[in-house]
């Protein structure tokens, strides 16, 4: 462990804290405290093998999704109470649209390998590095983050040098644009839907039982 930073060994390497008979809370994110390499399993920031992954304290949330993932069980959790996001520490796909790169500062292969283009200023052709296109587009810092990637219409592409990331041009093609990920935002948004709509349930509830009694 580094700071927030941490390694698990991986179920297929005997990690025991996976096969332990403990509960965790939520979908990623989870309430703070869970069996670490349990939850970075459960949300698929590492492989059975293993991995580093990075545990990112967001607030207290309200509700927490229970699910089944990578044949391990979250329970759901409601309640306010102190949420943590996990993240892998290797660059690709965390879910989705959702991306994740390691950053220029730590270390991601895509700035020393010649051999990965970027092609476009945004939107980027696809096939475009993803990282190197990230960096370029200033979505996400040297230190590293997540990003969307969105698909765009077809399109003509122009190189230019930004943030320290040149790309080139190319020809007509498919085409993605680069997008601050909205993880942490987004899970809090649902969940605060999730609220209301619970609310509104027991609101609709309580005024049919009236009308009942009536």
């Amino acid at each position: 462990m580094k700071g927030n930073w941490y390694y698990c060994i991986g179920r297929a390497n005997g990690c025991q804290s996976v096969v332990k008979a403990t509960v965790i809370w939520g979908t990623n994110p989870y309430c703070k405290g869970i069996e670490n390499c349990k939850g970075a399993l459960h949300a698929g920031v590492v492989t059975e093998e293993g991995g580093d992954f990075r545990i990112s304290k967001i607030g207290n949330l309200s509700v927490f999704q229970g699910s089944t993932n990578n044949l391990i069980d979250s329970s759901p959790w409601t309640g306010s109470y102190p949420a943590v996001f996990l993240t892998p520490l290797r660059c690709g796909l965390i879910s989705g649209d959702r991306y994740f790169c390691v950053g220029k500062m730590k270390d991601c292969k895509s700035f020393s390998d010649e051999r990965k283009k970027v092609y476009g200023s945004g939107p980027y052709k696809e096939g475009s590095d993803l990282c190197l296109a990230a960096l370029h587009s200033g979505v996400v810092p040297e230190e590293g983050g997540c990003f969307l990637k969105l698909k765009h219409q077809k399109t003509t592409f122009k190189g230019s040098e930004k943030n320290s990331v040149t790309t080139e041009d190319a020809s007509y093609g498919r085409a993605f644009i680069i997008c601050p990920s909205k993880c942490v935002m987004a899970a809090h948004a649902f969940y605060s839907i999730s609220m209301v709509l619970i609310l509104t349930q027991l609101i609709v509830i309580n005024v049919l039982a009236h009308a009942i009694a009536e």
